[in-house]
């Protein structure tokens, strides 16, 4: 599963720039992703996860920052069933990429 979640995924991201003095600053909300794998070492995978990365930088077509976080499912639906307010808004305001119908949220 892919999921999209924070300021984009509720419609309230910000592209912000504004010049205090001579100093121009500037605020854009970035995409979180979440990529939800089946086993907690496909999740772990730092190797993956760097090509993964890599190829949302070199992508010349993606001008917003990415940030993407890997779990597993079962790491995810452990955390849900604890109660973890950042995963179960997640699962509440999240929209869905990618679903490869394998497995399901609780």
């Amino acid at each position: 599963m892919i999921v999209l979640f924070g300021s984009y995924a509720r419609g309230q991201w910000v592209e912000d720039t504004y010049t205090e003095g001579h100093i121009t600053y500037e605020y854009i909300s970035d995409f979180d992703i979440l990529v939800l794998t089946r086993l907690k070492k496909t999740a772990n995978n730092h190797s993956k996860q760097s090509t993964a990365d890599n190829l949302i930088i070199r992508h010349k077509a993606i001008k917003t920052p990415v940030s993407v976080i890997y779990h597993s499912v079962g790491q995810v639906n452990y955390r849900l069933k604890e109660g973890r307010y950042f995963f179960s808004d997640i699962k509440k305001e999240g929209l869905l990429l990618y679903d490869s119908a394998r497995f399901k949220l609780d």
